[in-house]
């Protein structure tokens, strides 16, 4: 199997720490926008792992934006 994501969007496999460190809110968005992009391509192809593992990429780059540090999970309700 190939690598989740491609080598230019910093994120190369499930499992990384931290996404990459995007500099200017500008950067940020456009890389949150190819993610998305990235997901739905993924579900609609039936690739369900990869979405739901892009999905997971954006979540740390989302709650690290908001300051909550790298596990947004331990900021969820349960």
């Amino acid at each position: 199997m190939s690598s989740v994501h491609d080598p230019d969007a910093g994120l190369s496999a499930p499992g990384d720490v931290q996404p990459p460190i995007l500099r200017t809110a500008s950067e940020r968005a456009a890389h949150i926008r190819k993610l998305e992009a990235e997901m739905k391509a993924a579900a609609a192809d039936l690739d369900f792992e990869r979405a739901a593992s892009i999905r997971d990429d954006l979540k740390l780059i989302r709650a690290r934006d908001l300051g909550l540090g790298a596990d947004p999970s331990a900021n969820e309700q349960g």
